[in-house]
């Protein structure tokens, strides 16, 4: 939300408090309900719900971009773990993942400019290049679980391709954003290859 409320057009201190409760209390409903739905927790079905109950004082103070944003994510992160769990398709799980995340920095825009549009695709690009890391660290477990992953699907060496060529696209975007974020991300991913 931060990166989001910077480039914002008019950029206003409370949004920015508004945008991060409430992505804390999406970000806390999300894991939560991706533990309970994996069976990783034994607790009550409700547990994981009081995040979203603290979203809802919150969110009715935001304006409409964050409300929306805030609508979509939630959707994600349901059919991201769901009944029919998503995240378990090549590509799904890194499509969902990439822009979830990405709709995060909307959390805090009240007027969004021009390089919002480009922090948008540049944290997709960025979060779905982790992701592929993630899913090939993870192989095993998610190959256990009955999860057919774009790891699983494309091997490690075209992963790792794809995942270096999703790394330069976000620098591109993080570039036309602003010099600093690119010259970051660009040293990221020289990191990351090598």
């Amino acid at each position: 939300p931060l990166a989001g409320w910077i480039f914002s057009r008019q950029p206003e201190f409370p949004d920015l408090r508004l945008g991060l409760l409430s992505s804390i209390f999406l970000l806390a409903h999300a894991y939560g309900f991706n533990n309970y739905k994996d069976n990783r927790i034994q607790q009550s079905a409700w547990w994981h719900r009081w995040p979203l109950i603290l979203l809802c004082g919150v969110i009715l103070f935001q304006r409409i971009l964050p409300q929306i944003s805030a609508g979509i994510f939630l959707l994600i992160s349901t059919i991201y773990s769901g009944r029919f769990k998503l995240k378990g398709l090549p590509g799904c799980g890194l499509a969902l993942n990439g822009l979830g995340f990405a709709l995060l920095t909307l959390m805090a825009v009240a007027s969004p400019s021009i390089q919002n549009v480009w922090l948008f695709l540049m944290v997709t690009l960025w979060v779905s290049a982790t992701q592929l890391v993630h899913e090939e660290a993870h192989i095993q477990q998610d190959t256990q679980s009955g999860h057919v992953t774009t790891v699983a699907i494309l091997g490690s060496k075209k992963s790792r391709l794809a995942a270096l060529v999703l790394l330069i696209l976000a620098a591109s975007c993080a570039f036309l954003l602003n010099l600093v974020f690119g010259v970051a991300l660009v040293l990221y991913t020289l990191i990351f290859a090598f």
